[in-house]
Parts: C-alpha cells; sequence; structure tokens
C-alpha cells in the first residue's frame, strides 16, 4: 500500500504476514513492525541533519545494522600497503588488471570495444568468463563461467526492434537447468508478471498500478 505522499506504508509478501511502514511528520523512516503490532521489526533515529544515527532491530542491538547480521562495520583510515598494476592495449582499454600478491585477470573485447571475455593471468585458478553479445545492440546474451551458463531474453531482434526491456533469463550447470525467470510488461514497460523457476520449484507474481504509476 501507499500514502497519498508515494510512499510504502504496508507491503504483503505473498504467504506472508503484511509489514507496516512508519514515518514521522518529515517524512523519515521511524520503524517497521508486523502488521498486527505484536512485533517491532526496528526502531530508526536520525540526528539533527537528518542522517541516520541509530537502529534498533529485533535481532541487534542499538546501533548495530541489522542487514550485517548484527555485526557494526569497522573503518580503517591510513595509507593501505599494495599494488594495483593496469596494462592498456592501443586503444587505451584495460586489458590486464592484476593486484598485490600476484592475482591478475585478463579482458578482451570485440570490434566495438565491449568486453567479450575474461581470463585468469596469475593467482588461484579462477574460471574465465566468456560474453556473448547481440550484433544488433551489443547487449549481452550469453555467459558462461566455467561450468554455469546463463541466456538472457530481451525484447530486441531483427524483426521486432522493441525498447529493451528485459524478459527474463536461464541458468545452467553442467548443462542443467537451475534457475529461470520470464517478466511480462505492460504498455508502459512496466513489469506486470514475474514467474520464476528454482530448482524445479515455480512461483508467479503479479502487479498492478494505479493511475498515477503506482
Amino acid at each position: 500500500m501507499i500514502d497519498t505522499d508515494g510512499r510504502t506504508i504496508e507491503h504483503r509478501p505473498p504467504g506472508q504476514r503484511p509489514v507496516v511502514v512508519d514515518y514521522d511528520a518529515q517524512g523519515y523512516l521511524t520503524a517497521t513492525r508486523r502488521g498486527d503490532g505484536t512485533v517491532r521489526r526496528a526502531d530508526y533515529t536520525y540526528d539533527a541533519r537528518g542522517y541516520m544515527s541509530g537502529l534498533t532491530s529485533r535481532r541487534s542491538r542499538t546501533g548495530a545494522p541489522a542487514a550485517l547480521g548484527g555485526v557494526t562495520p569497522s573503518i580503517a583510515t591510513g595509507p593501505v600497503p599494495g599494488r594495483v598494476d593496469v596494462t592498456y592495449n592501443n586503444f587505451l582499454e584495460t586489458a590486464q588488471l592484476e593486484v598485490t600478491g600476484g592475482h591478475g585477470v585478463a579482458y578482451s573485447y570485440d570490434l566495438d570495444g565491449l568486453v567479450v571475455g575474461t581470463s585468469r593471468v596469475s593467482g588461484p585458478s579462477t574460471a574465465g568468463m566468456t560474453l556473448t553479445r547481440s550484433v544488433l545492440d551489443g547487449h549481452v546474451e550469453q555467459d558462461v563461467l566455467g561450468v554455469v551458463q546463463t541466456e538472457y531474453a530481451v525484447d530486441v531482434s531483427a524483426a521486432t526492434p522493441g525498447f529493451g526491456d528485459y524478459q527474463g533469463s536461464t541458468v545452467r550447470a553442467n548443462g542443467a537447468e537451475v534457475y529461470a525467470s520470464a517478466y511480462q510488461h505492460d504498455g508502459l514497460g512496466r513489469i506486470t508478471e514475474w514467474a520464476e523457476t528454482v530448482e524445479g520449484v515455480s512461483r508467479v507474481q503479479r502487479f498492478e498500478y494505479d493511475d498515477a504509476g503506482r
């Protein structure tokens, strides 16, 4: 649900309890809670400048971001020892990148200057990636990383110019399909349906919009 200011005030995930979102008079997010009010999931506080100064959640202490699992990130200042070496080709494209410790990767490009592959130069064994691009507009149609192959679909073809809307993807590991998604759009390019299959389990979500496009 959305209020008159365009803010989300209630979210109803499929098969789950609704989540209600609270705001203060200035429009700042102050809390998220379960729809029946029995559990407050998180409370947010702000300083005089409007920057978030605290977060208290059901699973973490005050000030520990729940998104990080209750672990407050550490910050290091000062110089960081190390070295980054960049090699360029004749077109000033990055041909090779290496960092301290001997970790290096090489890039390959097509005639339009778009990346079509990476390969290991040094360091731990890492599978190279190969990208297959459309001859029409250069968008990625497929990438292969080791045993994982991903195919992408957009509504652009020689017969139908389309608008470049993302239509879905298929992921295979060792040739076996492990994930597939498909999107449908309305005349304005907005997603109206999202269907996905994860290891044989399928689900479909549909989206509706009001006259203001929300």
